[in-house]
């Protein structure tokens, strides 16, 4: 599964609801941005992992999808966590990202 790229990962935590810092900073080589929430005013390291993914993509993705598009998302990357092995975060991330360029 291939990495995101800077521009995508800005334009996830973006659409997430997120202002962010221009600069990125690197972690074993996976950039790391750090912006402020618009409904809780909160400086928030954004890395791309599951603590993340649920705690700020999930609302905003059922406000535009719904619960069943959520559940359908969820169903889609379990299936392709346990049958190909996937990087979890990876494949939730690019399940989310795929329906953010489709809305």
């Amino acid at each position: 599964m291939n990495e995101p790229t800077q521009e995508e990962i800005k334009e996830f935590w973006k659409w997430c609801g997120f202002k962010i810092e221009d600069k990125a900073h690197q972690e074993g080589g996976m950039p790391i941005y750090m912006g402020t929430h618009s409904k809780e005013n909160v400086w928030v390291i954004l890395v791309v992992d599951l603590n993340n993914l649920f705690k700020w993509a999930e609302t905003p993705i059922i406000f535009k999808v719904g619960s069943a598009g959520w559940l359908h998302i969820l169903n889609k990357w379990v299936q392709q966590v346990a049958m190909e092995g996937a990087d979890p975060a990876l494949a939730l991330f690019w399940a989310i990202y795929k329906v953010i360029k489709e809305v």
